[in-house]
């Protein structure tokens, strides 16, 4: 009963000490307050490092969440480097005129090293409006994967943040 009951209503229990996966009041209240369709447009997919995959998955479920709050929130996740070479340049110039900032990996198989340009951020849409957040913390004096931990603990601040903005007609 318990499994047939489970496959129709969905459900999420956080059992972390600190509540680290359930939305804050006053995120909730800030979402409660989207009146139109919010677009939320990340730029962060592909193949990626394990590390850059954890803080898009994060990203994705705390998106998630945030639409069971209000349906009007929608997202996608786009690869900026899944088009010829003429076309990715565009996109990218696209990008960083709009506010994000490119971050420049170097990937390292076995004998061969390859560089990528990642942009781990993301642009929302609201009615006229458009807000653009670099969702990577970049601070050089910490390690890369502590840049991406701190991230990923950041993600509602950023997101909520720019939501409000958003929202916000003062």
């Amino acid at each position: 009963l318990v499994n047939i009951l489970s496959n129709h209503y969905f459900f999420n229990i956080d059992l972390t000490e600190d509540k680290k996966y359930t939305l804050t009041e006053n995120s909730k209240r800030i979402l409660s307050n989207i009146d139109d369709i919010l677009t939320v447009k990340v730029y962060l997919e592909g193949k990626l490092p394990a590390g850059f995959e954890m803080l898009s998955s994060s990203i994705n479920n705390f998106l998630i969440n945030c639409k069971k709050e209000n349906s009007l929130l929608e997202f996608e996740f786009i690869n900026p480097n899944d088009n010829d070479e003429i076309k990715t340049k565009e996109i990218y110039k696209q990008l960083q005129n709009q506010g994000l900032y490119p971050t420049d990996l170097t990937v390292k198989k076995s004998n061969e090293t390859s560089r990528k340009i990642i942009f781990p951020g993301a642009i929302m849409y609201y009615k006229d409006k458009r807000e653009s957040i670099n969702l990577l913390e970049n601070n050089f004096s910490l390690s890369p994967q502590n840049n991406i931990n701190n991230s990923i603990e950041n993600i509602e601040f950023h997101i909520i943040s720019a939501i409000s903005k958003l929202i916000n007609n003062n």
